[in-house]
């Protein structure tokens, strides 16, 4: 069984599992401790009946500056996923679908008006998974 609940502090001493994987970005522990002061509810972590740490999503909302709000490239109040990530060996189990709609509905709790996100095109895995979702992908950069 896993168990989704918000990120603490000690669990960044906790992360390798997922972070060991070459698909994982991994960050400065400053850049998490910032998402954490941030954004609490929107860094979740999924653990499992060991209390082990086996994905977590995390990420912001934020706006343009009004300055660009005449650009038809603006983007208005709005849920960014900065990560998202399972352990490999719990991948396939729901548990990113879980981590992902836990995402929105904190997102929904600050009316954020929709979630972005970015993604490897190489990782042909987690877009089958957003499409399955009902993410509309509207830009898809190949890497070189």
């Amino acid at each position: 069984m896993t168990a989704l609940r918000q990120c603490r502090m000690t669990d960044l001493l906790r992360m390798s599992l997922c972070n060991l994987d070459p698909l994982t970005e991994n960050y400065d522990v400053h850049f998490y401790i910032e998402y954490m002061a941030r954004w609490p509810s929107l860094f979740t972590i999924a653990e499992n009946s060991d209390g082990q740490i086996v994905g977590y999503i995390m990420g912001k909302v934020e706006e343009d500056p009004a300055y660009f709000s005449f650009s038809e490239h603006y983007l208005p109040w709005h849920g960014h996923v900065t990560a998202l990530t399972v352990a490999p060996q719990y991948r396939r189990l729901g548990i990113a679908k879980l981590l992902t709609e836990a995402f929105e509905r904190a997102c929904d709790n600050q009316n954020a008006w929709f979630v972005d996100l970015f993604v490897r095109a190489s990782n042909d895995r987690a877009i089958t998974m957003y499409r399955k979702m009902g993410v509309r992908i509207a830009i898809l950069c190949f890497e070189e």
